[in-house]
């Protein structure tokens, strides 16, 4: 059975700031607990997601709007890794969601990297093999959180992972060799049996979806990027467990 990287890192965060256990379990199959406040959403507004050339945050837009979405980008456990799980017999990371007080759209997407020279991926949001998650929210919007601004437009995308210490790690530079290139390694499904993923809107405050990878080349690490289409009210709350789904 393939191994898995495993974050070795289980936290908990709050607007407040972040309590972090390091654990020295690299191949322990340990969850992580992510909770994510509105002002954990670094990046907006803006109405792209990191790619070259940029995507639609929401992948039902045909084209990018002026919509605000605010973005923020967190590790997930359980990083696949192997030339193919599903070859190798490894199971896909099992991803579970618990949102509070949703106000509108709240999109997940995934980036991930890997191999020498690196190379990055993320999900395909549109035309064959199309994946993605939404989930829709009727809380009322909150007030626009000061000192947010958008990412730059052009890459590499200077990203800063939510709940790493600042003072050890600096920001992941997400960066795509050529235009369309890593869009088919890395895939969202509810339904394992479905490799390459399907698109998921849904009105579920909890719930759970699996990435999968299906490409032939190694992923070291995963990003999860959790967008809102508007600030959110102050009662609003999102957490995140991640594994790999055989330890859920």
């Amino acid at each position: 059975m393939g191994a898995f990287t495993i974050l070795m890192v289980a936290l908990q965060m709050t607007a407040g700031g972040v309590d972090q256990t390091d654990q020295d379990t690299a191949e322990t199959n340990i969850n992580q607990s992510v909770s994510l406040s509105m002002a954990d959403l670094m990046y907006g507004p803006q109405s792209w997601r990191p790619y070259v050339p940029p995507l639609n945050i929401d992948p039902d837009e045909k084209n990018q709007t002026e919509e605000g979405w605010y973005l923020s980008f967190i590790d997930l456990n359980g990083t696949p890794e192997g030339q193919n799980m599903y070859q190798d017999q490894s199971n896909p990371v099992r991803v579970s969601y618990r949102v509070q007080n949703l106000s509108g759209r709240m999109v997940f997407a995934i980036y991930g990297w890997g191999g020498t020279p690196r190379k990055f991926w993320t999900n395909r949001q549109t035309g064959y093999g199309a994946n993605g998650y939404m989930v829709q929210g009727e809380a009322e919007p909150g007030e626009p959180v000061a000192g947010v601004t958008p990412l730059a437009q052009t890459g590499p995308f200077s990203v800063i992972v939510a709940g790493r210490d600042a003072a050890t790690s600096g920001p992941v530079n997400i960066s795509f060799d050529h235009p369309w290139g890593g869009l088919d390694a890395l895939h969202i499904t509810t339904d394992t049996a479905a490799k390459k993923g399907q698109m998921t809107n849904t009105t579920a405050q909890n719930g759970s979806f699996f990435i999968t990878t299906t490409g032939g080349s190694e992923v070291d690490h995963v990003l999860l990027m959790i967008a809102v289409d508007r600030p959110q009210p102050d009662s609003f709350k999102l957490s995140i467990t991640s594994a790999p789904s055989e330890a859920l």
